[in-house]
């Protein structure tokens, strides 16, 4: 028996104990130990229908007072009504249960009812307003607000030349605000690492700089002259990163530094590392740098290669460099 129900036959066994005591010969005492088994009574009562009343009417809560002045003023009528309320409601809900999830065919779930508002721009559009800068508008450039990605930020850039002041100022804003809140997470963590981590906390701190420099390099935010000196600053934490414990991502960061600096070795080896933990996310995200690599080494077989062990991505430059690699670009177009 649960503790509720507990809680309820001891209510009713000093509901019991209180008539009882109606028929002793003193009124005094007989009034006295009524008022005083009731309000026990009443109290545990309302401890008990408390929860039930509260799950069903949410405005309900914070009404215990009402409920237990309700059963204590009423004493009869009180138990009877929230007794019947409660078995009323139970055997419903007994009812109406809801099937488990095994139970229901997928042919029962549909969409018809749901109205989904469509979007008035998508990731396409990006390309356009990169072709046609002075095409940005108010709308548009809101968009980029959405939109994290190393196009939109060039967009916003060139929408610092934008004739309108409502463009150019919400460009700065966005180019300003993704900046110092990536400067803001590296004050962050570099002061963690004053504090005495354990070798769990600092790896995740030191593996957190690395993505969050490469982020700075990967959006475009960082001046010419300072780009090396972020380059070696990602690299720093790379390799404080490898020292404690090999992760993929950190490989992958690594790659695409030296495929960015032009050093193919070294960036096909700690690609290579990443693609080694053999996760299907990782390998849509290796698998074009390696195939990049090979490109330029004039490796072509094996460019071919590796696009056949990607599986087929959403995204629109993998998809169809892997049909054009499988030559079926045509076919499927």
């Amino acid at each position: 028996m649960g503790s509720s129900y507990k809680t309820l036959v001891g209510s009713v066994i000093l509901e019991s104990m209180a008539l009882g005591f109606l028929r002793v010969d003193n009124p005094y005492v007989a009034v006295f130990a009524f008022l005083f088994f009731h309000f026990i009574a009443s109290l545990l009562f309302s401890v008990f229908i408390y929860p039930f009343v509260t799950s069903i009417y949410r405005r309900a809560r914070g009404s215990f007072p009402a409920i237990f002045l309700s059963v204590f003023l009423f004493p009869l009528v009180g138990y009877v009504a929230y007794l019947i309320l409660y078995v009323l409601v139970l055997r419903k809900q007994k009812r109406d249960r809801t099937p488990s999830v095994s139970r229901i065919q997928v042919e029962e779930i549909t969409m018809d009812n749901v109205r989904v508002r469509p979007r008035k721009f998508g990731e396409g559009v990006l390309q356009f307003f990169k072709r046609e800068a002075h095409r940005i508008d108010e709308r548009a450039v809101f968009l980029l607000k959405e939109m994290r990605t190393p196009v939109s930020i060039e967009i916003a850039k060139r929408a610092l030349g934008n004739p309108k002041d409502e463009v150019r100022l919400t460009a700065f804003s966005i180019i300003s605000h993704l900046e110092k809140e990536i400067n803001d997470r590296i004050s962050f963590l570099k002061s963690r690492l004053k504090e005495g981590l354990a070798e769990k906390e600092l790896l995740e701190v030191y593996k957190k700089l690395a993505l969050l420099y490469w982020e700075l390099l990967y959006f475009g935010l960082v001046d010419k002259e300072l780009e090396n000196f972020v380059v070696e600053e990602t690299l720093f934490y790379v390799k404080k990163v490898l020292e404690l414990n090999g992760d993929p991502d950190v490989y992958l960061v690594a790659g695409r530094i030296f495929l960015r600096k032009g050093d193919y070795e070294k960036a096909f080896e700690y690609l290579s590392k990443a693609l080694e933990c053999n996760d299907v996310v990782t390998k849509i995200r290796v698998i074009p740098y390696l195939a990049e690599i090979e490109f330029y080494r004039g490796n072509y077989e094996n460019v071919k290669k590796l696009w056949e062990g990607i599986p087929l991505s959403l995204h629109p430059n993998v998809y169809f460099m892997k049909l054009l690699w499988e030559g079926r670009l045509r076919n499927d177009t």
